[in-house]
């Protein structure tokens, strides 16, 4: 079954490649193709999505774990810094690391919304500029 009606089999075997992992240039080689026929692929966007949906599936499991285990090590940190049986400086670290985490999860929150709203604004100009 394609992955998608409008790839080509090389397409097809390029976002395979790709998401095993290898470079542009490398699977460049690996199709017997120069990196240029590569780059101009990847930049139509039927292939992007397709990448895109590969990559996602592929690393689906990965990420579901990390989430899992981040939930456990913010946790732990919590463990540590409410015992008072630990050292204060353990237990001020441990303190650091839960605000270190927090700011970063949420500056990564905040670029998602941003990222999400960026991509529908080039959508909508795109769709306006086929339109005229």
């Amino acid at each position: 079954m394609s992955l998608n009606e409008s790839l080509s089999v090389r397409d097809e075997a390029l976002v395979a490649l790709l998401t095993e992992g290898k470079t542009p240039v490398q699977a460049a080689a690996e199709l017997g193709v120069g990196h240029a026929t590569v780059y101009r692929a990847l930049a139509r966007p039927d292939v992007r999505v397709a990448l895109a949906t590969a990559r996602g599936a592929h690393w689906s499991e990965s990420v579901t774990t990390l989430k899992r285990e981040f939930r456990s090590s913010v946790d732990v940190l919590r463990e540590i810094r409410d015992d008072t049986n630990q050292p204060a400086m353990v237990r001020m670290r441990a303190a650091l690391a839960l605000a270190d985490l927090a700011l970063r999860t949420c500056k990564v929150t905040d670029e998602d919304v941003r990222l999400t709203v960026l991509e529908q604004i080039a959508a909508d100009h795109r769709g306006q500029r086929e339109r005229s």
